[in-house]
């Protein structure tokens, strides 16, 4: 039927007239109701129905989707009758995609599925397996125009060095991760004490890491400088220093402390020992740094400086290897106690935090 000729005046043949209620029958019982001269509105069910008419089965494999119409109801393409603008499929595909991709649906022919620029290729976990995905075409690739947000669904947690697996169905993984605090400086009355040791390195991979903290220097009769350097965060999408630490103290009144350690992200810094006592150790794990030893019960003895805390990185990953090696940084050794003084606490050891989705 030619449309353009008939609203230009042209008269309807008899063939033509009988076409529009027959495809006006078959469009009401193709989207599933029966025709009734008892309901008025069958039509704009009809049509209702096939505007949302776009969820498709995926039969393909990773990387060429092969799809077919979910509904009974009139596919809009075919071998015969091609693509449209703005034609929209939405569809849970059986395999995740691993990188540039291609979509056949209804035999209409190979299509390219892009990024939302419609340019780019898709990268690797863009078509999961556990959420739909949905695309419209845009006259000569189909691009995406929903990603369906990550949903959380396990973590794991690393207090020791050891390797991450990637568990079946994971997408992407957030890791948050600290450098190994310094320890504390141990404290004497003279000589004799030794700083606090250095935190050890935490990594995930090559993918991001953080370094440890400083350890606090040895208290003498004028009291331990603190860390001030913390450790550094790297190749995260956040990078954080670890705090620094507070200095030891020397009194006349028999009352030096040690200064307090640098605390991380995490928290969990030891304090600084008062007069008589060794300094506090961090929480283990805490990548925070430890206390300064406390200064010996002699006048004008100093207290050892904290350790500083190590430093903490966080990165978002969507292209994941099957496994990541991941070390935790050690925790800095405590300074020793010099003459009539007492040791600095240790540092907290790193750690590894890796939230998965799907």
């Amino acid at each position: 039927m030619d449309i353009v000729s008939k609203i230009n005046g042209d008269t309807l043949s008899d063939t033509e007239f009988n076409q529009i209620p027959t495809e006006l029958e078959a469009l009401i019982t193709s989207s599933g109701q029966t025709v009734s001269a008892a309901i008025l509105n069958q039509i704009s069910i009809a049509v209702a129905k096939y505007s949302a008419n776009n969820f498709y089965i995926d039969s393909g494999t990773a990387n060429a989707y092969l799809l077919s119409l979910a509904s009974s109801m009139t596919n809009p393409v075919s071998a015969t009758v091609g693509y449209f603008v703005g034609m929209t499929i939405r569809f849970r595909a059986g395999n995740a995609n691993s990188g540039a991709s291609t979509v056949n649906v209804n035999s209409a022919g190979v299509k390219n599925l892009k990024q939302a620029d419609g340019t780019t290729d898709l990268a690797a976990g863009d078509i999961p397996t556990t959420q739909d995905s949905v695309f419209r075409y845009n006259g000569t690739a189909f691009c995406l125009s929903s990603k369906v947000g990550y949903q959380l669904k396990s973590l794991q947690t690393f207090t020791s060095t050891g390797t991450w697996a990637k568990p079946s169905g994971i997408n992407a993984v957030l890791v948050k991760l600290v450098g190994g605090g310094g320890g504390g400086g141990g404290s004497a009355n003279g000589t004799n004490a030794t700083n606090g040791g250095t935190g050890g390195t935490t990594s995930f991979g090559a993918q991001c890491s953080a370094t440890g903290g400083t350890g606090g220097n040895a208290g003498t009769n004028t009291g331990g400088g603190g860390a001030l350097t913390g450790g550094i965060g790297s190749g995260g999408t956040l990078n954080l220093k670890g705090g620094g630490a507070g200095s030891g103290t020397a009194y006349a009144s028999n009352v030096g402390v040690g200064g307090v350690g640098g605390s991380s992200f995490f928290g969990g810094a030891g304090f600084g020992a008062v007069a008589g006592s060794a300094g506090e150790a961090a929480g283990a794990n805490s990548g925070s740094g430890g206390g300064g030893g406390g200064a010996p019960a002699i006048n004008g003895a100093g207290g050892g400086g904290g350790g500083s805390a190590g430093g903490y990185s966080e990165k978002f990953i969507t292209s994941l290897n099957a496994s990541e090696t991941v070390t935790i940084g050690a925790a800095g050794t405590a300074g020793s106690a010099g003459t009539s003084g007492y040791a600095g606490g240790v540092g907290g050891s790193g750690l590894v935090i890796v939230y998965e989705y799907a």
